[in-house]
């Protein structure tokens, strides 16, 4: 960040070089209220998905490494097996609305990455993950919808589990939880 303008509200930078000072914005300044943590302790990026160069036909699952104490944007856009887990897509599965629990469960326990299209999941039971580093990653507008009072994902408590890009909507049925898991 080269210059901060101000705004209406509370700000909170994390991992932000050049944020502004804190302040709590009491009565006795006309400064705004601002929260700043120097680097951010955790983050894990959202997944996302690239091609080979040379080739528009050979996609790659891209899941950033987890950081720690990061500081700022990364300069280096470089995707190699030493910042992210790549996975070839013969390891995903792309499931598209009409698929239901059971099929993208069965994708799911055999060990695949699901990337769900954009569109609405009906899900008569909840969506299991029990493999660690599993990703879920939705593109567009992807919205998993419980039908029958269910939960919509279930983990296990394996640890590395990426799940992005999902709206989890609510559905017409009392659901005990949207999401049950333990996470990082």
């Amino acid at each position: 960040m080269t210059a901060w303008l101000n705004g209406a509200w509370n700000f909170v930078f994390v991992g932000c070089p050049n944020a502004p000072a804190e302040n709590c914005g009491s009565a006795n300044t006309t400064a705004l209220p601002v929260s700043k943590v120097d680097a951010t302790p955790l983050i894990a990026e959202k997944p996302f998905i690239t091609y080979i160069e040379g080739s528009l036909t050979q996609f790659h699952l891209v899941v950033p490494k987890v950081q720690t104490n990061k500081v700022g944007h990364s300069t280096d856009w470089t995707v190699d097996d030493t910042t992210a887990l790549i996975y070839d897509f013969s390891e995903v599965y792309v499931a598209n609305h009409r698929d239901t629990a059971d099929i993208i469960n069965s994708k799911i326990s055999s060990g695949l990455h699901i990337v769900f299209q954009p569109g609405n999941y009906y899900l008569n039971k909840a969506l299991t993950v029990d493999t660690p580093n599993q990703v879920l990653l939705g593109l567009g507008m992807a919205i998993l919808i419980p039908i029958n009072g269910n939960d919509v994902i279930v983990t296990k408590g394996v640890e590395g589990i990426r799940i992005a890009g999902l709206t989890l909507q609510a559905g017409t049925m009392v659901t005990p939880a949207s999401v049950s898991t333990t996470l990082l």
